[in-house]
């Protein structure tokens, strides 16, 4: 009983170490939006699905808009940001942003010195 124990926490502490990061996505509204889509591509932009589906009036302010979402823990994920109002859908296919959790640099060193040993 007490090994079997041990083998579920471990694998639940091994499952919690697999997940990604959580990342806030932020970005300017758009005028006249009342909903955005936040899609991903996984495939260098190749194809994209639907991430996260916000409405407006519950994640932005006049100025700003912004919500969390976890993206997958391994390689690049593009993302870009589609708008909704009651006349269609805008996509802004030429600019977007990526995450990859694999790519965050380590911080830089500091307070560093050197020391002349004679």
């Amino acid at each position: 009983m007490t090994r079997l124990l041990a083998l579920a926490l471990a694998i639940l502490a091994l499952a919690s170490l697999a997940q990604a990061a959580t990342i806030t996505i932020e970005w300017a509204p758009g005028v006249g939006a009342t909903a955005y889509d936040i899609e991903q591509s996984i495939d260098n932009g190749a194809t994209w699905k639907v991430a996260k589906s916000v409405m407006t009036a519950s994640v932005c302010t006049t100025t700003k808009c912004s919500t969390t979402y976890i993206p997958p823990a391994t390689g690049l994920v593009l993302f870009r940001i589609v708008s909704y109002s009651a006349q269609g859908k805008s996509i802004r296919t030429h600019a977007g942003f990526w995450y990859c959790e694999q790519c965050i640099l380590p911080g830089t060193a500091s307070s560093a010195e050197i020391t002349v040993i004679k």
